[in-house]
């Protein structure tokens, strides 16, 4: 099934859950979202600030959780470091390069001689081995996303009607068609 992620209006919620009908959330389903109801664990649905529009949540999980996860987790970046992200397309990008050729290897004497380090960042591995990470991510982000320190992007977006007719870029999120009364 399609869709990794969504965002939407939660139907119900189980007592208890922190969930109330009605509410904003975005989530992350590692496949099937792309349908009109989704039922996911509570760890994997993530209440909405009111900065964040849906269209804009519904894109926004697995990008953002991949940047933090290889900043925080891997990268161990502190206060007052500086970062440069420097074309960061994500690992569909990198894949996709490595259909030219070879996958490119690195020599470590160089690695050593220069003093420099290479981390990977496999966010979705490091999620099969610990399920309650995203939890812990959305804790971490979900006050900066609040308060507007960390702004999520209205995406280009296009009717789902309109599907073929475009060439849908990695960014672009469906909208669902608005059915017409007559």
């Amino acid at each position: 099934m399609l869709g990794a992620e969504a965002a939407g209006i939660v139907r119900s919620a189980p007592e208890g859950s922190g969930l109330t009908a009605g509410q904003r959330v975005a989530v992350l389903s590692i496949d099937g979202s792309w349908q009109q109801t989704v039922a996911l664990p509570r760890e994997l649905v993530f209440p909405l600030p009111d900065r964040v529009s849906l269209t804009a949540g519904a894109g926004m999980l697995m990008n953002y959780f991949t940047a933090h996860f290889a900043l925080d987790e891997r990268a161990r970046y502190r206060a007052g470091e500086t970062v440069l992200a420097h074309g960061a397309p994500g690992g569909r990008a990198v894949v996709l390069g490595f259909t030219g050729g070879s996958i490119p290897t690195v020599k470590v004497n160089r690695l050593l001689l220069k003093n420099i380090s290479v981390v990977g960042a496999g966010w979705g591995e490091y999620l099969r081995t610990d399920p309650g990470y995203p939890a812990r991510q959305w804790a971490a982000l979900e006050p900066l996303l609040r308060d507007g320190t960390l702004v999520v992007p209205e995406p280009p977006s296009i009717p789902s009607t309109k599907l073929r007719q475009h060439c849908v870029r990695s960014r672009t999120v469906p909208r669902p068609a608005r059915s017409r009364s007559t």
